[in-house]
């Protein structure tokens, strides 16, 4: 755990506000002082806040797994968002507290003296030191928890330079009411910027929780998309943790074969990681074939079709034959019916696109069994191995998920290559294996390989 620096940054930075919280013990035994207590009671706060801090660090850390595919970098947006609600909730009894001394209440004696003085100046000088190196360290590693605590302790410094004024004032003045009226202004003002700066920082976290897309990004990938002569058919961006993860649907000429396709996939990549600032990136890009506006609506017309018949479908293929549309697909049709029930099936399904799309005029359709997704398609994957000893025997298979979001299967493999192997017979071994896989699963599923040295 020790290993991750920005576990490490925050476990200092709890260390030291256990160091702050006895300085400021003392220096409130010795001086009775009210604002010196307050300070005592913010440490206390601090140390909760900063152990919050170093378990959504740790979580944030964590590698993807099954039930958490994109990684556990979502707990730093949570421990940013409650270490800003614990600023806003602290400045608001900091609120309270200086309109009540200023209207309301009347300061104790109080004994200021150098003792005093020191304490608070030493605990004033780490916390201005600290807020500026968890800066550093949340502007280096991109991390919301470390910002969170750099404004938390910069408020706590503004806090503590309120203390010390009022101490400084107390001890040249000698006169209570000066010191209150001081005190509480000050703090009122201090207590409004930070309140301002807790609900940005909110504000922050939640858009990331909601995954909204970071500034920018979206107009970025779609214009290094575009430099290619391509379509953005559908570009999504979310940021976890320090990550961003991006995924598109971009268009191609009909004409690319399928190793042009990759090459070109791989040069947008390689791109948008030029253009955007950002150290971690997971991208998926995934390229369809340009249809025609014609024939794209026609597509989605079949998919509406299929679907208001509980029919799954997938290679959807469509031709212009003249002035007319052919359109060639494969039914998914649950395994328990009879050829005669599945062609009845198929053929209300013939009839219904021929009824609802007038410029189509031939249909033709291959009845599948329905397949149960993620079983059947790491069967297949499996069974693809065994039956190419050539790709079997020089790569192997670490990791295979499967997931549906919006309709589309996506299909992500990790295969394990010899680390002395050279980059060209890789890829072609890449391009057979996702050859022979779409030659079973169709062109529908999104399919990405990710090659890794062993």
């Amino acid at each position: 755990m020790l290993r991750e620096p920005t576990i490490r940054v925050a476990l200092i930075s709890l260390i030291l506000t256990f160091t702050i919280l006895s300085a400021r013990i003392i220096a409130f035994i010795i001086s009775n002082s009210l604002v010196v207590l307050a300070d005592t009671f913010h440490s206390i706060f601090d140390i909760i806040a900063g152990i919050i801090a170093i378990y959504a660090l740790k979580t944030a850390r964590k590698p993807p797994d099954e039930e958490h595919t994109y990684g556990h970098g979502k707990a730093e947006n949570l421990g940013a968002l409650y270490e800003a609600t614990s600023l806003i909730l602290v400045c608001i009894l900091i609120f309270y507290e200086a309109i009540n001394r200023l209207f309301f209440k009347e300061i104790s004696e109080v004994n200021y003296n150098l003792i005093v003085l020191s304490i608070v100046s030493t605990t004033l000088i780490i916390d201005i030191w600290r807020s500026y190196v968890l800066k550093k360290a949340a502007k280096r590693y991109s991390s919301q928890v470390l910002e969170g605590d750099s404004l938390h302790y910069l408020s706590d410094a503004a806090i503590t330079a309120s203390v010390l004024g009022t101490i400084i004032v107390g001890m040249i003045f000698f006169k209570g009411s000066s010191v209150v009226i001081f005190d509480s202004t000050v703090a009122f003002f201090i207590a409004s910027y930070f309140i301002y700066s807790g609900i940005r920082l909110a504000k922050k976290s939640i858009e990331e929780l909601l995954d909204r897309a970071p500034p920018g990004v979206i107009h970025e990938i779609n214009a290094a998309i575009k430099e290619f002569n391509c379509i953005p058919l559908r570009v999504r961006a979310r940021k976890s943790g320090s990550r961003l993860f991006i995924d598109s649907i971009v268009c191609i000429p009909k004409n690319l074969t399928a190793s042009q396709a990759h090459e070109l996939a791989e040069i947008i990549e390689r791109k948008l990681r030029t253009r955007l600032n950002y150290k971690e990136i997971d991208m998926v890009i995934h390229m369809e074939p340009l249809l025609s506006l014609k024939e794209d609506e026609i597509k989605r017309e079949i998919q509406k079709i299929v679907s208001d018949l509980g029919i799954s479908a997938h290679n959807v293929m469509i031709e212009q034959s003249g002035e007319k549309y052919d359109v060639r697909l494969h039914a998914e049709i649950p395994a328990k019916l009879n050829l005669d029930e599945a062609h009845d099936k198929i053929t209300i399904l013939e009839r219904k696109i021929r009824e609802d799309i007038r410029e189509v005029e031939k249909v033709i359709i291959h009845i599948e069994p329905y397949r149960e997704i993620k079983q059947d398609i790491t069967e297949i994957v499996k069974k693809i191995l065994i039956q190419n000893p050539k790709i079997s025997q020089k790569m192997s298979i670490s990791s295979v998920l499967v997931s549906n979001i919006e309709n589309k299967t996506y299909l992500d493999l990790i295969c394990n290559f010899s680390k002395d192997m050279n980059i060209e017979e890789v890829h072609k071994l890449t391009a057979s294996f996702e050859s022979l896989l779409r030659e079973i699963l169709g062109d529908d599923i999104i399919i990405t390989i990710h090659q890794e040295p062993v």
